[in-house]
C-alpha cells in the first residue's frame, strides 16, 4: 500500500510593502533593514512539497537581512 502524496504549495507573488512580504512568510523569523532609499518591489516564488522547500526572492533595494527558518 502506498502512502499519500504530500500536499504541495506554490506561491508566486509581488509585494510593494516589506511588512506584507514578511507576514506572508509567517513561519519564518525575518528581520530586514533597508540600506538605500526608494519604493520597495519584491518578487517571491515559494514552492513546498512535503519536507522540501524551495524559495526565491528578488528585491529591488539593498537590505540587511537576519533570518531564522521555521
Amino acid at each position: 500500500m502506498s502512502s499519500p502524496t504530500p500536499a504541495s504549495q506554490i506561491l508566486n507573488q509581488q509585494f510593494s510593502d516589506l511588512d506584507a512580504f514578511v507576514e506572508t512568510l509567517g513561519e519564518w523569523s525575518l528581520r530586514f533593514r533597508q540600506l538605500d532609499r526608494g519604493p520597495t518591489s519584491i518578487h517571491l516564488l515559494h514552492a513546498a512539497c512535503g519536507s522540501i522547500l524551495i524559495g526565491y526572492g528578488r528585491f529591488n533595494r539593498r537590505y540587511e537581512q537576519r533570518t531564522i527558518s521555521p
